[in-house]
């Protein structure tokens, strides 16, 4: 139980860290890119990758480790999971497989949003 309270605890913070910080970022800068999703991105990449290394180093416990990378940084920004299991391919020597990932996660992930909104639409107009 103390897992699903560490989780549940660390996505509501994540969440609204995201919300808030996504919210500053774009109305001190320019609005023609979204430079506070790329904010939350980056740091949240930087984040897991240092609670990773941080987490091989010392001892933590396992409730502090599922509030920090699944619960934060899981509701903050999945791109941090992908940049670490991403890196984690790579350490590996799993070339062709990290290869394999960036390409799906991005394009397809992409063409998987355009497929989403072109269904929705059509299920709205018909």
């Amino acid at each position: 139980m103390i897992e699903v309270f560490s989780i549940a605890s660390g996505a509501v913070l994540g969440a609204l860290s995201r919300f808030y910080i996504t919210n500053f970022i774009t109305a001190i800068l320019p609005p023609f890119f979204p430079f506070g999703t790329l904010f939350v991105n980056l740091t949240g990449c930087f984040l897991i990758g240092f609670a990773f290394a941080l987490f091989e180093e010392t001892i933590v416990k396992p409730e502090y480790r599922l509030f920090l990378t699944t619960g934060f940084l899981g509701s903050y920004t999945t791109f941090s999971t992908f940049g670490l299991e991403s890196m984690q391919m790579i350490r590996s020597g799993e070339y062709m497989e990290v290869i394999v990932n960036i390409i799906a996660s991005n394009l397809i992930g992409l063409f998987f949003v355009f497929t989403g909104m072109f269904v929705a639409r059509f299920l709205l107009h018909t």
